[in-house]
This record gives structure tokens, sequence and C-alpha cells, in this order.
């Protein structure tokens, strides 16, 4: 199996079957199976979890008590079986075809992870933010691709990325901050990976809601006190160049 996709769920009843639905057009169940972590949602993204579970072969639901995003990743993370493993924000949806596509790369060059662009849904959906497409597996160009990831800081979230298992799913998520959690868990995995192959497309759909700013899921003062620390501490992963220190 290729693919593993974690979704962790709460309270996201109204978007959740486009989320889940949005995976299922992917067209490659024997690729790709589909980890739903309901995080003890009070609503009834829970029942939609099972009515899924008990249709597609697939498609697997978890239960737990609420803890979290970061701790429901890493229960998806403990029950991956792909070769690969990959997020997905229960409020978006990924563009139809796209797994596919990283299937057909990886089958041609193999990377450690695959980095891909995001839109603001529906803000931008007809472009999106992306980086140019390349393979990176030098000190040089890898230390390239973070100075250009650091233009953009949702490129440093795990939604627009594709991780893989053996070398990664030792990794876990912070469970005592509340922010930008996902980006150290992406600098963990990016500071060890050998090789990043970057995608030129924008297939993954970051949802804004109504009266929230942009990048509101991921922004938040506090963030600077929170993660200052910890990001500080993992500077020393990524390949050195003078613009990165």
């Amino acid at each position: 199996m290729f693919l593993s996709v974690i979704i962790p769920v709460y309270n996201v009843e109204p978007y959740l079957h486009r989320c889940i639905d949005s995976v299922i057009a992917q067209d490659m169940s024997d690729e790709i199976e589909l980890l739903l972590v309901d995080d003890g949602s009070k609503d009834a993204s829970g029942a939609i979890c099972d009515e899924y579970a008990s249709k597609y072969s697939w498609i697997h639901a978890f239960h737990i008590p609420n803890g979290g995003v970061g701790n429901a990743r890493n229960y998806g993370i403990e029950h991956v079986q792909g070769e690969y493993f990959t997020f997905i924000d229960s409020d978006d949806f990924i563009d139809p075809g796209f797994y596919k596509e990283v299937l057909r790369l990886h089958r041609q060059t193999p990377s450690d992870v695959y980095l891909f662009g995001y839109k603001d849904y529906p803000l931008n959906s007809s472009d999106g933010h992306r980086l140019k497409q390349c393979r990176c597996d030098d000190t040089e160009s890898l230390a390239q691709l973070y100075l250009d990831m650091k233009k953009n800081y949702l490129m440093f979230s795990v939604i627009n990325k594709i991780f893989n298992s053996i070398e990664n799913r030792k990794h876990r998520f912070l469970t005592n901050i509340h922010y930008f959690e996902d980006c150290l868990f992406a600098l963990d995995c990016l500071g060890k990976a050998k090789s990043v192959g970057v995608i030129e497309q924008a297939p993954y759909n970051y949802v804004h809601h109504p009266g929230e700013h942009l990048g509101g899921k991921y922004t938040a003062p506090e963030v600077v006190v929170e993660v200052a620390r910890e990001l500080k501490r993992r500077s020393d992963l990524l390949p050195q160049s003078d613009e990165l220190t």
C-alpha cells in the first residue's frame, strides 16, 4: 500500500462529507487507506466516520477521548500501514486525482518527503500558493528550498506534505503546545530527509470560514512565545547556509 491518509476529526459535521469524499475521489482504493480519528466529537462527526468505514473496507474509523489535534494525529500515525502518510484537516479537502500523480512521480524517483502547494479556498481557488517543481537531494538545494518556504509559513505545515513512513512514523506531534505543533513535526521530518520532491501543483484546499482572517486556523499571537524555543532547538536539523542562520 502506497499511502495512509490521516484525518483528525472534531465537531466538523458540516464539512466532513466533502473532506472524505475528496479522498474517495482519488480513485485508488488499492493503494490507499483512510484513517479517520474522531477526537471525542460532540456532534454527528463520529457517526459520519462510522458510516464511511462500514461502506468502504479501506476506510477505518477510530474514536478516542478528546485530546487535541496533535494527539489525534499521533494516534493515526500509530495505525499507519502505508509506505507513506499524509494529513488532511477535516474541514479542508484535496483535488481529485492528486495522489495518483504523486504515486506516478514516486515510481519514477522516490523521495523521503513530497511537498506541494495549497489554495486558500474559496479566496484563490484557481491558482494558489506553490513552489517550483524540483527534487532536492543535496545540502545546497535543500537549503534553498527552506529559504523559499520561509516566505510562506504554511509551507512548513503538515497539510501540504507526504512523509515516508519508515523514516518518519517515529516522530510525534507535541501535545503540550497549542499552536504550530504541526510545523515542529514537519521540521523534524524535513531535518532528517535526504531528498524532498517538490510538486508544482496546489491540490490542497485550505478552507477559510466566515469571519476568519487569512491563515486564521494556524495564526495566533501566542505562537511566538510558545513555539520560538522549539523552533530554535530544531534549527540545527536543517541544512546550513549563511541565509538560514
